[in-house]
């Protein structure tokens, strides 16, 4: 039989998520803008979201991976 191993969410995934998130909301703006690729509202929409999906979860992830001792 064969065993998986469980996924463990880590935080760091957080801000690797937001990262990329934050990547992609820069890149399809710029990419709109030299008409590579054709702006819609929904390219438009999509890379608004992914920017403040990404920062919020980069934010949140490098807030919950500061160590606790330097808080106090």
């Amino acid at each position: 039989m064969v065993t998986r191993k469980r996924f463990r969410f880590q935080i760091w995934h957080l801000q690797i998520v937001g990262t990329v998130l934050l990547l992609q909301g820069a890149v399809l703006p710029a990419l709109m803008v030299l008409r590579i690729i054709k702006v819609t509202f929904f390219l438009a929409f999509l890379s608004y979201v992914s920017t403040l999906l990404g920062g919020m979860l980069f934010y949140i992830g490098y807030v919950y991976h500061t160590p606790f001792d330097l808080i106090e």
